[in-house]
This record gives C-alpha cells, structure tokens and sequence, in this order.
C-alpha cells in the first residue's frame, strides 16, 4: 500500500495514480449510505428505509399479491398461511397466521420491512413486531383506487416503481372500463358472508363493499 502510495505522489497521471484512485473510489462506495426511501402508509405514518426491502415479511395473501405485481416478489422471506397467489407464492416460507405469529422466527429473519395488514391483527400483535426493530408498513386500503395507491407506495420501499406505476395504472384502467361497461345497469342486492357462527359480514367502509355497490344486472 505504501509503494503505491509514493507512486502515485510521483506518478499522478501514471498507471500508479489511477490504481490508487480506482481503490479510493472502491472504499468511498462502501462506507456511502445508500439512498433512502420513505412511503406513507394506510395509516398515515411515514414508513423509511435506508435502502430499498430486499428482506420483506408479508404478513397477508393480498400483500404477496402485490408484492409480486411489482415485481418485488422474490424479496418476500416470509408469509403467512393460504398466500398461495401467485403460484410462486406457495414456495414462500411460512411463519403462521392471523391468529398466531411465529414472532421468533420473524426476528431470526431479519427482514429489512414488514407489510402487515392492519385490521388483521390486533394492537398488541403490532407492537410486538415493532419492538422487532424492522420498518412496519399497514395497508388497510378502504376503496378499489387505494389498492392502485398501495401498489405505488410498495413500490418506492421495494425500489420497483416502475413496475409499480405500470400495475397500478393497469389496475385503474381495469376499474374505468368496468364503471363505463356497467354504468346505469340496475342495482342487485349483495350480502358478502365471512362468517357463519356467529353470523359476520362487513362495514360499508371496505373495498368489498365497493365492489358489491357497483354490482349492477343487466
């Protein structure tokens, strides 16, 4: 090291000097911090990351879902039970359920973030995983468009908004063409069931219920 140093006080323009600047620019790169990313969540609180997820821990089917519709879906380390769509999803290890966390082996994971559907889990679940130390993003999306919202959002934490911008504006497209094919069709009557006993179904302020109010019968 040293004789490359004193050649390159010699040399500056020599083949010594750009060896010694080469190594400079090598060891800079690996102290330098990458780039931050920061989102906001479904409930309000900004989420940061100091780089892009690569260790994710999808804590619902439909978060794998739209992991995977970013193209952020090999990031995903962790899953819970029935996140079977996409197909790849099924090779994903699981670390339970809405009912019981492995919250030991979501630790031993390290994941760079969690996305965790908010009103699937109680308060106390929640802070458990914060005190895990990993960024937490809720999604909790209330309407058809937040879903297109989410996928965004997904996407600067996953570092793949582009892909993201793209399946979100597929998705809004989607949702303009069945509002124009199905405009001014008669109402039908929809109960959405999600439980039998008790009996259970859902508030008006659910994405369900959007899609049930534009149900429409020929």
């Amino acid at each position: 090291m040293r004789a490359a140093v004193r050649g390159a006080r010699r040399r500056p323009g020599g083949p010594a000097g750009a060896a010694w600047l080469a190594w400079l620019l090598v060891a800079a790169s690996w102290g330098a911090p990458a780039g931050g990313v920061a989102a906001i969540d479904d409930s309000g609180a900004t989420v940061r990351l100091a780089a892009p997820a690569r260790r994710i821990v999808s804590l619902a089917p439909d978060l794998n879902a739209q992991l995977f519709a970013i193209g952020a879906g090999d990031a995903i380390v962790a899953t819970t039970d029935y996140a079977d769509y996409p197909p790849a999803a099924r090779a994903i290890a699981r670390i339970g359920s809405a009912q019981a966390l492995d919250i030991e082996r979501i630790a031993a994971l390290r994941p760079d973030l969690i996305v965790v559907w908010g009103s699937g889990y109680p308060p106390g679940v929640q802070a458990t995983l914060r005190r895990l130390g990993a960024p937490i993003y809720v999604s909790e999306p209330a309407t058809l468009e937040a879903i297109a919202t989410s996928l965004e959002r997904l996407g600067t934490l996953t570092g793949t908004s582009v892909a993201a911008r793209q399946a979100a504006a597929a998705l809004r497209s989607q949702l303009a063409t069945l509002h124009r094919d199905h405009a001014g069709q008669r109402r039908i009557d929809v109960f959405y069931q999600i439980w039998s006993n008790p009996l259970m179904t859902l508030g008006g302020h659910h994405v369900v219920s959007e899609a049930a109010r534009d149900r429409r019968r020929r």
